[in-house]
């Protein structure tokens, strides 16, 4: 039920629950918590009530995803300032290596990337496949997002466990606005 008031933002019921003696950070199917639903839905009150009654910042799914992953990934940048700000791991990693600025450039979250950045999230930061967040942004064809990293010194060459660059990718993927970028920064 506390996963459920976590979706749905709704602080009576979670509160009332909590009272009860609910707990905040049990793991559901696939290690899911509370706070893992309320980061990703987007519920800042949410996240703020249950980091408040002892939610564990940095519980990871079975995947290895943090709160601040699932919000990243889906562009919540509100509650991913809130989860930085009250110490979230900000270069936390899932299973694949992927960090939260990894999420963000999936998902075209440009503001959510600029607040990881201004924590000082590591541009260049790779998954096991040395792949960076200007990779996945290149994959993508999200040039707001490669913009942002390479304006904030991303690495352009830097080479995945493949050998691409940031450019192969893009070239393969027919991502021709962040081609032209890519080839702006050489």
């Amino acid at each position: 039920p506390l996963h459920i008031a976590s979706h749905y933002g709704n602080q009576q019921i979670a509160n009332l629950l909590i009272q009860k003696g609910a707990d905040v950070n049990y793991a559901a199917k696939h290690n899911i918590t509370p706070l893992h639903v309320a980061a990703k839905w987007g519920k800042t009150n949410m996240v703020a009530l249950l980091l408040e009654h002892g939610a564990t910042i940095e519980s990871k799914t079975r995947d290895g995803l943090t709160p601040l992953h699932c919000a990243a990934r889906s562009g919540h940048e509100q509650v991913v300032d809130m989860l930085l700000e009250r110490g979230a791991p900000i270069s936390s990693k899932t299973k694949n290596g992927l960090a939260p600025l990894h999420m963000a450039a999936q998902g075209d979250h440009v503001d959510a990337a600029r607040i990881l950045l201004y924590h000082r999230a590591p541009v260049d930061e790779v998954t096991v496949d040395y792949l960076t967040a200007l990779h996945v942004a290149a994959h993508c064809g999200h040039v707001r997002v490669a913009k942002l990293l390479l304006d904030r010194q991303a690495d352009a060459n830097a080479r995945a466990l493949n050998g691409f660059t940031p450019l192969h990718i893009a070239c393969k993927k027919n991502r021709i606005k962040v081609v032209e970028l890519l080839l702006k920064h050489g």
